[in-house]
């Protein structure tokens, strides 16, 4: 009485018990695939994703043995969550003795001792040795008919041989791609240089013929303008991507990169630079003697320097012939005490409290 209690336990409904360890010398069928799977995500309590990654890559160790493409790691994983929902489905209704269901667990059974099949959708046109081909038609047959013999040394070592040459080439080939980029930096420095004027050339040593040790300073050339600052600011552009932004366009104007001032430390103090007299301008020309109305409305918009939304409030102040736009407080919560001291602290910041 005792060992069919356990029994019981330890079934798997249709499937009969889990799967601890694959085995075999054929590819895996359904019922191996789905009682490994369950094995780790009922008895081990791994999530479904987890599960589902965990087997796929034990079942991949039997592909690779076989010679056989697979698909992508992914697609694999969904097929095997499918097979799990369609079985967890059966079981949730199996209580149900309607034609209908009793139908579904029949086809469920008889596909379970059937392939697993992950095999890469081009593997047949792909696979150039027609043994590996009849292996895999055999195996999609009902039964699975064939199995997988000792690994052949001759066809691993030949393998062995042209990976070992794919790496070498692959190596050569890097190897030459950093010799060009090499040259090519050259050319462009000795063609930077010859750009020096003559009279700098002799103030290095103060007569032709010196030793020219004086290192070629670099450009002085300011490009990042108010507008360009500004168009950089609305579309987020970091400094960073800003710099390589600009060199290639100077390249793509046919300009020298090496008489501009173009790094990250110049791009970043200019934008901030600009960002200050452009609030400044903007403050000089705000006329401040006529009664204003305030107007503000919070709102929830994505925050300028990350993903999340956050709360802002925009503060604005209408008068005769005046529409200015006073600050877009991001405040720490959306009360209206938090909003209160956002719209007070804007005026007082602007001089206004009187025209109110």
């Amino acid at each position: 009485m005792l060992a069919n209690a356990t029994r019981s336990r330890t079934e798997l409904y249709l499937i009969g018990s889990s799967v601890s360890e694959l085995r075999g010398s054929k590819l895996p069928s359904l019922r191996m695939a789905l009682g490994f799977f369950l094995h780790l995500h009922l008895e081990l309590n791994e999530t479904i994703r987890h599960s589902s990654a965990a087997a796929v890559t034990e079942l991949a160790k039997f592909w690779r043995k076989a010679r056989i493409p697979m698909r992508d790691h992914q697609n694999c994983q969904t097929k095997l969550e499918q097979a799990f929902e369609e079985w967890r489905l059966l079981k949730k209704n199996k209580a149900r003795k309607s034609s209908t269901q009793q139908a579904r667990e029949a086809a469920f059974v008889s596909r379970l001792e059937d392939l697993f099949d992950i095999a890469h959708a081009d593997a047949l046109n792909t696979m150039s040795i027609q043994e590996d081909k009849d292996f895999l038609l055999a195996q999609r047959e009902k039964g699975r008919r064939g199995s997988m013999v000792s690994v052949d040394e001759t066809l691993a070592c030949k393998e062995k041989r042209v990976s070992e040459r794919e790496q070498q080439t692959l190596k050569r080939r890097q190897q030459t791609e950093n010799i060009q980029q090499i040259e090519a930096s050259t050319a462009e420095l000795t063609t930077s240089g010859s750009e020096i004027s003559a009279a700098e050339d002799v103030d290095s040593e103060g007569a032709v013929g010196g030793s020219r040790t004086q290192k070629r300073k670099g450009g002085r050339k300011a490009v990042v303008t108010p507008e360009l600052a500004a168009a950089l600011d609305r579309t987020k552009v970091s400094d960073r991507k800003a710099v390589f932004v600009i060199a290639e366009t100077a390249k793509s104007l046919g300009m020298t990169i090496d008489q501009l001032a173009l790094n990250r430390d110049s791009v970043r103090r200019l934008r901030a630079k600009h960002r200050i007299h452009s609030s400044a301008s903007i403050r000089a020309k705000f006329q401040s003697d006529v009664p204003f109305v305030v107007h503000w409305d919070g709102k929830l918009i994505p925050d300028l320097i990350g993903k999340e939304k956050v709360d802002c409030l925009p503060v604005l102040v209408s008068g005769k012939e005046v529409l200015q736009l006073l600050t877009v407080a991001k405040l720490p919560s959306g009360t209206g005490e938090a909003q209160a001291s956002a719209v007070f602290g804007a005026i007082e910041d602007w001089g206004i409290p009187g025209n109110i």
